[in-house]
């Protein structure tokens, strides 16, 4: 006699958790498979490409949007402008945040260096150079693909259940990790490329301060800027932004007919303390043939930077690592639990046809 299966006992709801993780994976794949895919087009367009610098001119100064900072007084900011041979004109903001007006307004004229790649008709400030951000869009992608691959065989796993009338509570499931470690190869795998990544540019930075061969000079402080700062606290449920504003001093240097601007000391609490610098005498570094400009020939800082970047890469190399062994051994216990299911369906079928 053929026994019949008690279908109220093997019934499952539909995994509504599971298949909204499912869509959110999902999402979050494509996504960042998107980025990693824009990223190598412009990067590899980047890499093809023939920046050159250009000398342009500062045109004029322009008042800035009285929001701009939390003071009434006006802030200032100094546009460039280039002409190119073929009659493209590159154009933008060299400096913003300027409180000195008779500052911005004695500088319209001088020249600055650009950028330009005329071909592509684009323009930087600064030299751009090719970075490849492929694997590190490409990590957080690959994290979302196991947790999307492992919620599809959960959901497949559900209807099994159902199929071959098997009670979950026969079943040893493996500890449901896999979320967290997915997570965190994609926010520290992510970390981890990133430092990684700046541990040639810091070591780099320490060697080409260690040898270069600098020469004394006295420069002064050219003006000074005001910074707004957000910061946005959680406290129990409720959330907070908090709002300040710090100074900035800079002096310049003018380099092959140039004027360059360099950040001298950023943080200062009181605008007044910032006006009172402006004018004074510091003491500069300069290699010319390097193209290095120092104020502090201290270069134990560009050595601890290296060291940071390289114990920040080892930590979280160390957790991405850890996370990716933890995941390929649940999905052997996965594994395990799938053959399982298979052997307790073959043991019923058996048991109902006897």
């Amino acid at each position: 006699m053929l026994k019949t299966r008690n279908s109220t006992e093997n019934k499952i709801k539909p995994p509504y958790k599971l298949i909204v993780l499912l869509v959110l994976s999902a999402l979050l794949f494509v996504v960042f498979c998107g980025l990693a895919i824009f990223s190598i087009i412009k990067n590899v367009t980047i890499s093809q490409a023939n920046f050159v610098m250009e000398q342009a001119t500062l045109v004029r100064y322009e008042k800035m949007k009285d929001n701009a900072t939390l003071t009434d007084e006006a802030s200032y900011q100094l546009i460039y402008k280039f002409v190119s041979s073929d009659n493209i004109v590159y154009e933008g903001v060299w400096k913003d945040f300027i409180a000195d007006e008779n500052y911005a307004k004695s500088r319209v004229g001088k020249k600055v260096a650009i950028y330009v790649e005329h071909n592509l008709q684009e323009h930087s400030l600064s030299e751009v150079t090719y970075k490849n951000h492929l694997i590190f869009f490409g990590v957080p992608a690959i994290g979302m693909l196991i947790l999307f691959i492992d919620i599809i065989i959960k959901v497949m796993l559900y209807y099994k259940y159902y199929v071959c009338g098997i009670n979950k509570n026969e079943v040893k499931e493996p500890k449901r990790m896999i979320i967290p470690h997915c997570v965190f190869i994609s926010v520290f795998g992510m970390l981890f490329v990133l430092f990684a990544s700046n541990l040639g540019v810091t070591l780099d930075s320490y060697k080409s301060v260690a040898n270069a061969n600098f020469n004394q000079e006295k420069v002064e402080i050219a003006f000074y800027t005001r910074d707004v700062h957000t910061h946005t606290r959680k406290r129990g449920g409720a959330q907070t932004s908090e709002t300040n504003q710090t100074y900035s001093t800079y002096f310049e240097y003018e380099i092959d007919g140039n004027l360059y601007l360099f950040n001298y000391e950023s943080q200062i609490q009181d605008e007044n303390t910032a006006k009172n610098e402006i004018g004074s005498e510091i003491t500069i570094y300069v290699d010319k043939d390097q193209g290095l400009i120092e104020y502090d020939l201290d270069s134990s800082k560009h050595l601890s930077s290296f060291w940071i970047c390289l114990v920040a890469t080892i930590v979280l190399g160390a957790i991405t690592c850890n996370s990716l062994v933890r995941i390929i051994l649940y999905f052997i216990e996965l594994r395990k639990m799938t053959s399982q299911i298979e052997r307790l369906a073959n043991d019923k079928n058996v048991a109902t046809i006897n």
